[in-house]
């Protein structure tokens, strides 16, 4: 007797709502930087006068920070994706269905290797997930 669903299932709201949250500060926060002035130095006219200044618009933090949450959204989706999935192609877990969906279980290998590919991605989102803005470092004369 089942008690419940996965929490693959019943959490799709959540999860899913979850990942298009990151995906909606991610799009902000790329048109803010399309949109700012990055370069360096910046140079104003005003009243027949010129100013330049000197500044770190040119840093990306704000596009690393916003990249990596983006990976952590789409790792978790794919992770998600891949129980699923697993769920589907297992007759323990599918309702009784054939295993891997084959016609022919044993003859055939149905959708075995997509599963099988989609763990293997699945582990590998795991460290392309890494944080990159943490490996930052100063560099060009400690400028």
């Amino acid at each position: 007797i089942r008690v419940q669903d996965a929490y693959t299932l019943r959490c799709i709201p959540q999860i899913h709502g979850a990942s298009f949250q990151v995906f909606n500060y991610v799009k902000q926060q790329l048109e803010f930087e399309m949109n700012a002035a990055n370069d360096n130095p910046l140079i104003f006219e005003e009243a027949n006068e010129t100013f330049v200044i000197s500044g770190g618009n040119f840093h990306g933090q704000s596009i690393a920070f916003a990249l990596d949450h983006l990976k952590l959204g789409v790792s978790e989706l794919a992770n998600v994706s891949e129980r699923r999935l697993e769920r589907l192609v297992n007759p323990q877990l599918n309702g009784d269905l054939p295993a891997f969906l084959s016609p022919e279980p044993g003859l055939q290998s149905g959708a075995m290797i997509m599963q099988y590919a989609a763990a293997s991605l699945v582990s590998e989102n795991k460290t392309l997930a890494h944080p990159a803005s943490v490996d930052s470092i100063t560099s060009s004369a400690n400028q």
